[in-house]
């Protein structure tokens, strides 16, 4: 789909694609003149955040992290959207898990469209950062919900949604990286010295939400790795508390077997012709199973 809207009084126009078709990618090349290179890290739906410019035909391309808003096997992602700028036009190209981009896009050029295509690219990189907060967010949430579970059973089930959440986290940690240093990235650009007042401006406002949400993602991440570092210890102590027990009881359990082995054997014990022997039997027993018992308990401590 590929929808066009006009801004700033007509002078710029921005041009979003979403999910396009064969048709529509022979069109952009047809009345936009977009090679298939640029079109190719558009289209591509693993493509890594990075800035480029071409000063020949003076292409701006970058691609960056967007959020997903739909939950994939129980955690967050992110997803390319990429930008290129080229005279008065403005392209955002992605896929169909971005297409939310477009509405909020045009709600931001709706409130005000007196604006430069930088001026519309640094709104759109604000907003779609700020769309990343309420995700780590539901992650903190659900990471503390998970600890209090943690905290009353150690069960697997728990510690299938702390590792689903541990892989959201990683992906939220990557895309925050890489947008971070794709906004630095582009102060090193050639187009950067032509920018006005407001638009670095607004550029830095982008890098300091960029940097605080790699922050705070990076934070949650440390966090996570020690809740689970946490439990794994828990587990590991519960496991040889387990072994240790089971260790004492087969001992204790040969007590019985040996006593009776002896009195079952044709050897000359004190006391085995009585009529009570069977009871001496298990008094012996008793003696000795409590006393290696204690012992062993005294040693295991």
């Amino acid at each position: 789909m590929i929808k066009q809207t006009t801004f700033y009084h007509g002078r710029n126009e921005w041009i979003h694609v979403t999910d396009a078709n064969k048709a529509e990618l022979a069109r952009l090349r047809a009345d936009y003149a977009l090679d298939d290179e640029v079109l190719g890290y558009a289209l591509d739906r693993h493509e890594r955040a990075h800035v480029e410019y071409d000063a020949v035909t003076n292409t701006f391309l970058m691609v960056y992290n967007v959020p997903n808003q739909h939950e994939v096997h129980g955690h967050f992602d992110a997803v390319p959207l990429t930008f290129i700028i080229r005279g008065q036009r403005i392209f955002t190209i992605g896929g169909a898990k971005a297409d939310y981009v477009c509405d909020l896009l045009a709600d931001q050029l709706a409130a005000n469209d007196d604006i430069s295509v930088f001026q519309f690219l640094f709104e759109g990189l604000f907003i779609l950062t700020e769309a990343f907060f309420p995700l780590i967010e539901k992650v903190d949430e659900r990471r503390q919900d998970v600890a209090d579970r943690l905290r009353r059973k150690a069960s697997k089930n728990n510690l299938l949604v702390l590792s689903d959440l541990e892989t959201g986290v990683v992906y939220l940690v990557t895309a925050a990286k890489q947008n971070a240093m794709v906004l630095q990235q582009f102060k090193l650009q050639p187009l950067f010295r032509g920018l006005n007042a407001h638009e670095r401006e607004r550029l830095n406002d982008v890098i300091i939400e960029a940097q605080q949400f790699s922050e705070m993602t990076q934070t949650t991440s440390q966090i996570m790795d020690q809740l689970n570092m946490t439990y794994t210890n828990v587990l590991n102590n519960e496991l040889n508390d387990t072994m240790k027990l089971m260790t004492v009881w087969s001992l204790i359990l040969t007590v019985p077997t040996i006593v009776t082995g002896f009195y079952g054997m044709n050897v000359g014990l004190p006391l085995a012709k009585t009529t009570g022997a069977w009871l001496l039997t298990i008094g012996i027993t008793v003696l000795l199973s409590v006393l290696m018992a204690v012992l062993l308990n005294r040693r295991i401590k």
